[in-house]
């Protein structure tokens, strides 16, 4: 089996009638930018260990992502029960998709946010 539970093998054990086919799912979700270079083997039990094997690839990438304003939102002097509202943009620069996700405040926190997206 691939070392690392980045990968789901379904099913991952069973019984092989004589001339049958098993259909197996490998499921893969990366959870490091790198490169993949590694094997999915079968074991037989009673008879041996990797006495089949699959070699599996792949390129893990991260997609760039940007603020604007870049730095810091700089409010400057502020009044006490007064809003003041500034937009913050997250720009993705890359040609991979980019999931994000606003975190809610601490509670202690009086800042509001409204996303564009959800």
């Amino acid at each position: 089996a691939p070392p690392s539970n980045e990968f789901e093998i379904i099913p991952s054990r069973g019984t092989l009638l004589p001339n049958c086919a098993q259909r197996i799912q490998v499921d893969f979700i990366s959870s490091t930018e790198k490169k993949y270079d590694t094997r999915l083997s079968v074991d037989l039990e009673g008879v041996g260990k990797e006495l089949l094997s699959i070699p599996i690839f792949a390129q893990c990438a991260v997609p760039t992502v940007s603020f604007e304003p870049h730095g810091c939102l700089n409010y400057g002097d502020v009044f006490i029960r007064y809003p003041f509202h500034q937009s913050l943009y997250l720009h993705n620069t890359s040609v991979l998709p980019a999931k994000f996700m606003v975190e809610a405040q601490e509670d202690k926190s009086k800042a509001e946010f409204e996303p564009d997206q959800w």
